[in-house]
């Protein structure tokens, strides 16, 4: 019988989670294990989820100070603690049933309310398996880490640094790179993928993105605007509610004709099409262009987690200066032109997503189903 995993999540609502679990899920599955996958926040989609849910992205949209002050500041909050690994297990009783009923050899977590339940369960002997955690930002935040897992799937050998340095053994923190969809591993040339998309040649291609809700894309935009300079841009919306959202706002500003907008696309093509991303630094999007060397410039940051990406990665010298509300043609064209600094971006940044994951993932869940 295929040896039995299970990947959790927790959706809620920028996508990146849920896109990681998935890549794990699909390669494990091609690789002949069983797998099921689950996303914690819609198994126990609950009042008090609900409510959560909906509390953070009002925090995020109208105090983006707090949520970066809770964000870097939780560990001195009386009780913390006990909340993460005990009380918030408790909301997601449905879920703590699956994990026990799934009886799985290996649980792998990518969102650290679904370590939470299965810590939980661990701790009190509900469940024996073996715990994989992986991690979504080039950061290392002290929510994420709990006593029971056995081993740390990190993008970087920074987290492996930060986690031995707090007590963590050699063999439980692994350097595999983020696990990225199957796509980026297989993707075309430039010039195929432009072919495909039907994109030109001669004339260089930005892409705009904010993540699985389109954040700030509004605001890039507007940035973006008052460029003027021959440059096919491309706005990748989340869904067509958020297409519509951002043709509104073009049309309201007479700047329909400066900008391609799609819904939801499957992004590889473009990435491999394209000469320049702007985007919010969220971990999977920018993993994925540095796998495909494409120069990466940040743009309005989530508050807390993208806060503390953007600082890691400028210091890895991995990506472009933030752009600010007073984008302007000359500071792109710049940075389209100095092939030089081109080069070292996507040299340091390519370094930070290396293309073995699926060969390191495969090859560690092997040995510890052997064992």
């Amino acid at each position: 019988m295929a040896k039995s995993i299970l990947v959790l999540y927790a959706n809620s609502g920028f996508h990146g989670h849920k896109a990681i679990a998935e890549n794990y899920a699909n390669l494990l599955k091609d690789k002949g294990y069983r797998v099921n996958i689950a996303d914690v926040y819609d198994i126990d989609r609950n009042l008090i989820v609900k409510l959560g849910l909906s509390c953070y992205f009002l925090v995020l949209r109208r105090t983006p100070w707090l949520w970066r002050w809770l964000y870097n500041y939780w560990i001195f909050i009386p009780g913390v603690e006990w909340f993460r690994t005990s009380l918030l297990p408790c909301v997601f009783p449905v879920s703590r049933n699956l994990i026990t009923a799934a009886n799985a050899e290996i649980v792998i977590t990518t969102h650290p309310v679904s370590t939470s339940i299965v810590n939980y369960l661990i701790s009190r002997g509900r469940v024996r398996t073996i715990l994989f955690t992986t991690f979504s930002d080039w950061h290392t935040q002290e929510f994420w880490i709990f006593p029971f897992v056995d081993k740390y799937l990190v993008p970087s050998k920074l987290h492996r640094d930060e986690l031995i340095q707090r007590g963590y053994k050699d063999e439980q923190v692994i350097v595999t790179g983020m696990l990225l969809a199957n796509e980026y591993y297989q993707a075309p040339t430039k010039e195929e993928a432009r072919l495909l998309l039907s994109l030109p040649n001669d004339t260089p291609v930005i892409l705009v993105m904010g993540g699985g809700k389109g954040w700030a894309i509004e605001k890039i935009a507007a940035a973006l605007a008052k460029v003027r300079m021959d440059a096919q841009i491309i706005l990748i919306g989340s869904s067509e509610v958020r297409k519509t959202e951002i043709l509104r706002d073009l049309v309201a500003n007479n700047w329909q004709e400066r900008f391609e907008v799609t819904g939801f696309v499957e992004p590889s093509l473009y990435f491999a099409a394209a000469d320049l991303l702007i985007s919010k630094p969220g971990g999977l999007t920018t993993a994925q262009a540095f796998l495909l060397k494409l120069p990466v410039i940040p743009a309005f940051p989530l508050p807390g987690h993208e806060d503390e990406n953007l600082k890691v990665l400028m210091n890895s010298k991995a990506t472009l200066p933030l752009l600010g509300h007073n984008a302007c043609a000359n500071d792109l064209l710049r940075i389209l032109r100095h092939k030089k600094r081109l080069e070292q971006v996507t040299s340091a940044a390519y370094s930070l997503s290396p293309a073995h994951t699926p060969e390191k993932i495969v090859d560690l869940v092997r040995s510890e189903l052997c064992t």
